[in-house]
């Protein structure tokens, strides 16, 4: 009967050992990694939680990226249209100059055609040769989209024996170039900045509750592990000491 008691007693002392290796082995895993769950079974609910959160994580920054493309897409845009209105301006003050027949020689209204004609291939080119991403961002030309075609040499509205009306093509294209770059301008205020701003918003949030849910409280963790460590000593002290009283006995019956 000494026997068994001192046996059950060496056993739950091993049991304790063991138990508390194991949370010593756990807080220090968890210390290391940073992670409260390493594996399943250390939380299995808030693995499939955190698991969700992560999706939800990696769907937004997707979205932000893709964001943070079209935002360069439509800036690009934006300095091309721009760089036309630019010259557009440009163009006024020449068909000013041109309408004034009575105070312009015919020689002054061919180098006024020619700065004309240097603009609008001017525009001609952004139109043609501004790209993002390989993209080429108009697919309309000058004369396509602002007549401007009317006012080059040969055209209908040219300086120098045209009819009038070079203003009024000019004054058009320049409000429908104003009119794109508001519309940028707008679509980068409330379509995308906007949504970037409660996406943003949103992945602080998700990210944080992942954390709450994954991350080590390093502070609950060193005290865990101090706790471990100290009733895992105190176990393996008991098992000595009841493995000791267990040989002190056999030897005493050997006697």
């Amino acid at each position: 009967m000494i026997s068994a008691r001192y046996s059950s007693a060496s056993a739950a002392a091993e049991r304790q050992v063991a138990r508390f290796s194991r949370e010593l082995g756990r807080s220090t895993e968890r210390l290391a990694t940073g992670e409260r769950i390493n594996r399943a079974a250390d939380d299995p609910s808030g693995l499939i939680a955190s698991e969700l959160l992560g999706s939800r994580i990696a769907a937004i920054e997707g979205e932000l990226k893709g964001r943070e493309l079209s935002q360069f897409r439509l800036s690009a845009r934006a300095g091309a249209e721009q760089a036309i209105a630019d010259l557009l301006a440009e163009l006024e003050p020449l068909a000013v100059a041109a309408a004034n027949r009575g105070a312009t020689s015919r020689e002054e209204l061919e180098g006024l055609q020619l700065e004309v004609d240097g603009i609008v291939a001017g525009i001609q080119h952004v139109l043609g040769t501004t790209r993002f991403g390989g993209e080429l961002l108009f697919t309309d030309s000058a004369a396509s989209r602002y007549g401007l075609d009317e006012i080059v040499s040969g055209g209908r509205f040219n300086l120098i024996d045209g009819e009038a009306g070079a203003q009024d093509i000019i004054r058009n294209a320049s409000a429908s170039a104003t009119r794109s770059l508001a519309s940028i301008g707008a679509e980068q205020r409330y379509a995308h900045e906007s949504t970037v701003d409660v996406l943003s918003a949103e992945l602080i949030e998700v990210s944080a509750a992942r954390s709450f849910i994954r991350d080590t409280d390093f502070a609950k963790e060193v005290s865990e592990m101090v706790r471990a460590q100290a009733l895992k000593e105190a176990a393996t002290v008991s098992l000595l000491i009841s493995r000791d009283h267990s040989r002190s006995l056999i030897l005493s019956l050997l006697r």
